[in-house]
């Protein structure tokens, strides 16, 4: 597994270990998009051209199924075209927090390590931000109104970009 797919287990492995309320018949730990919620997009609020200036490269989309779940999350993936050194994801799911998953989530994520790093508080951004710097991949947790927002970047791209490209992407949920 690269360091994208470890980092993206850790975000995953985060979501399941905070979800509540598992759904019969639903895989263990996963849950359903709360009844009347929208589903929102990553692949509408990402677009090439800003995978494009944080990759600072032309981008390709690629398909990436995996970054989907039975929860409601969507998610979204650019490549750097010329040599594939940078990548993008982008993973969005509900997350209302009406039922405390959202302060459990908080905490798990503050109390998490990967790799002997912990996440850092980024002021600003969203209602609660949360970045950890896995140094050859950089992720940011973004709890906005009722979504989650995790944005996992790969390659030489500086931490003031990515929490930019955060602040777009919240801007446009």
């Amino acid at each position: 597994m690269g360091l994208v797919g470890a980092a993206r287990a850790a975000a995953v492995g985060v979501a399941v270990v905070v979800s509540a309320g598992c759904d019969a018949g639903a895989p263990s730990g996963a849950r359903s998009a709360p009844a009347g919620t929208a589903v929102v997009r990553a692949c509408e609020l990402v677009s090439r051209a800003d995978a494009e200036t944080l990759l600072r490269g032309t981008a390709l989309r690629e398909d990436a199924p995996e970054l989907a779940g039975g929860d409601g999350s969507t998610g979204c993936r650019y490549r750097r075209r010329d040599d594939g050194s940078g990548v993008v994801e982008v993973v969005v799911r509900p997350e209302s927090g009406t039922d405390g998953s959202r302060e459990k989530a908080v905490m798990t994520l503050r109390d998490q390590t990967y790799r002997g790093v912990r996440t850092r508080e980024v002021e600003g951004l969203g209602d609660t931000a949360l970045w950890a710097d896995l140094g050859d991949a950089q992720q940011l947790h973004v709890f906005a109104g009722d979504a989650l927002l995790v944005l996992t970047v790969t390659g030489a791209v500086e931490r003031d970009a990515v929490v930019t490209l955060a602040e777009t992407i919240v801007a446009r949920l």
